[in-house]
């Protein structure tokens, strides 16, 4: 999932999906993610670290 956060929204009339890739903007990432799915809170801490540590803030 790729999402633009200063881009001017919605393009190409809104949210889109590219090769198994969705584009979108915020409000709606953080609805996507919040949403309940298959990993166990262990699994979803580990990615977060992960990911916090390969994109360390600006």
């Amino acid at each position: 999932m790729l999402c633009f956060v200063e881009a001017d929204w919605p393009l190409f009339g809104g949210d889109f999906v590219l090769r198994d890739v969705t584009v979108t903007w915020p409000k709606k990432l953080a609805t996507t993610i919040a949403r309940p799915g298959p990993l166990t809170e262990e699994q979803i801490a580990v990615i977060h670290r992960r990911l916090a540590a390969a994109f360390p803030p600006a």
